[in-house]
């Protein structure tokens, strides 16, 4: 007997030997594929062409099926759940937003709902609602406009907008910001990083973009050629703890600048047991050396400090209270030290 997913429960993924051969390839696509995305979780999965990335996408919504192996949602194999009921039921977000040109923005959003049968009332007021969740106000100017009126980083918040709109507990995004241009793409990420924890779904986020896939993960997955999983981890464990040379090679050089990306100053500040002194008053405000609150990441600090051609910088508490002055060369003995969390062990293909 076919079964549905929850939509009003957010639901882990678990990859259990998923294997994908395509006829008349000698090699599959994703080979052997096991590991755990948590409820409410984002993983970014990366590597490069030929990895399998997209095929391990569409194997969790069945437009392409299996080899062997299986994929549950939550506690139920995707086998036992009717392709339509399945795709129905998780929000999907594409590079080219895919939004149908002769709908408004209120009918695009809609189109799920509608299909399982939502009453009017209530659709609109999710429509209303997801339009003011993405930054589209005023929502009734939005919801009456078709999507050629619109930027594309606006069409890309009503994709989103979309992917959400029957409340699903998984999501799945294939490079869904890889075509906005640079400035658009880092606010857009900003902005979903903010509605992530609100909207609390299980997320497989596709991306080619090493800095993308840091910044967004809660953890990545390195896929190698032929879909074979190299490492599955949070950002800052593989950063620093590459499990091999390709996923070395594959986070690049620049690794040690990468994971000042993901500590913030109060972090370095409050690991160190020989923390700097607090500054007085007095010579907080006298001093001309650039300011930076606590609350910024150390790559920003780092950042500041080279712009301004400073040896020092002023790390101020969120209060503003409070100053310390930190080096540059203290900065970066910090920023080097403690580079996985407690306990963390680097995980390898198959774990």
């Amino acid at each position: 007997m076919m079964t549905t997913i929850d939509p009003e429960q957010s639901s882990s993924i678990v990859f259990d030997a998923a294997t994908k051969v395509y006829a008349g390839q000698p090699q599959p696509a994703v080979d052997n594929l096991s590991l755990t995305i948590e409820a409410g979780e984002l993983c970014c999965i990366v590597g490069p062409s030929g990895g399998g990335k997209t095929t391990t996408l569409l194997l969790v919504n069945r437009l392409v099926e299996l080899t062997s192996g299986d994929i549950r949602i939550g506690d139920r194999s995707i086998h036992d759940i009717d392709p339509i009921a399945l795709r129905r039921s998780i929000g999907y977000v594409i590079q080219q937003t895919g939004l149908f040109p002769h709908l408004t923005i209120a009918e695009n959003i809609a189109l799920i709902p509608q299909i399982i049968d939502w009453d009017k009332s209530r659709i609109k007021k999710r429509t209303n609602e997801l339009l003011e969740l993405v930054g589209l106000t005023p929502v009734e100017s939005f919801a009456k406009r078709y999507p050629h009126e619109l930027s594309g980083g606006q069409q890309q918040r009503v994709g989103i907008a979309r992917a959400l709109a029957a409340n699903p507990p998984v999501m799945l995004m294939d490079e869904p910001f890889g075509a906005l241009d640079p400035i658009t793409r880092a606010n857009i990420q900003d902005e979903f990083l903010a509605l992530k924890d609100a909207i609390g779904k299980t997320t497989i986020f596709i991306t080619h973009d090493i800095d993308e896939a840091i910044k967004m993960g809660d953890k990545m997955a390195i896929l190698q050629e032929g879909g074979v999983l190299a490492q599955y981890d949070t950002p800052e464990a593989i950063l620093a703890h590459p499990a091999n040379e390709f996923v070395e090679r594959f986070v690049g050089n620049d690794r040690g600048l990468k994971l000042l990306t993901l500590r913030t100053l109060k972090r370095v500040l409050n690991q160190t047991p020989n923390r700097p002194a607090p500054m007085s008053r007095a010579d907080a405000q006298a001093s001309n050396l650039p300011r930076i609150t606590e609350t910024a990441t150390a790559q920003a600090a780092l950042s500041l400090a080279l712009n301004a051609r400073s040896s020092a910088i002023i790390v101020t508490s969120e209060s503003g209270k409070d100053a310390v002055e930190l080096s540059v060369q203290r900065l970066l003995e910090l920023g080097a030290a403690n580079a996985a969390p407690s306990g963390t062990i680097p995980t390898g293909a198959g774990v």
